[in-house]
C-alpha cells in the first residue's frame, strides 16, 4: 500500500508541526491584533480631543470675527449716511450761494461790480 508506515509517521509528523505552527501564529496574531487595536484607539481618542479643541477654537474665532464684520457693516453704514448727509449739505450750499450771488448786485465777490470784472 501506499505510502509506507515510515512515510505515513513521517506526513503525520509534519502535519502536526504544522498545526502546532499554526496554532502558535493564531495565538501570536490574535494578541498582536487585540493590543495594537487598543494602541489605534489611544491614538484615535487623542486625535479627537485635540480635533473637538481645535473645533472649538476655530469657532470662537469664527464668531469672533462675525462681531467684527457686524461693527464694520455698521461702521460703514455710518459713513454712508455720513457722506449722504455731507453731498446734501454740499448742494445746498451750493444752491444757496448760486442764489446769493444771482440776487445781488455786487458781485459774487468782495463786493466785486459785476460790470467792473468784465473791462
Amino acid at each position: 500500500m501506499w505510502p509506507s508506515p515510515e512515510t505515513a509517521a513521517r506526513l503525520y509528523n509534519l502535519a502536526n508541526l504544522g498545526l502546532i505552527i499554526g496554532l502558535v501564529v493564531a495565538v501570536v496574531s490574535t494578541i498582536l491584533v487585540v493590543w495594537m487595536g487598543n494602541v489605534k484607539e489611544g491614538h484615535l481618542a487623542r486625535a479627537l480631543a485635540d480635533s473637538r479643541e481645535r473645533t472649538a477654537s476655530l469657532e470662537k474665532q469664527s464668531s469672533e470675527s462675525m462681531t467684527a464684520i457686524a461693527k464694520a457693516n455698521a461702521d460703514a453704514a455710518q459713513s454712508l449716511a455720513t457722506a449722504k448727509q455731507a453731498e446734501a449739505n454740499l448742494a445746498d450750499a451750493k444752491s444757496f450761494t448760486s442764489a446769493l450771488v444771482s440776487t445781488t448786485s455786487t458781485g459774487p465777490l468782495l463786493g466785486v461790480h459785476p460790470r467792473a470784472s468784465s473791462r
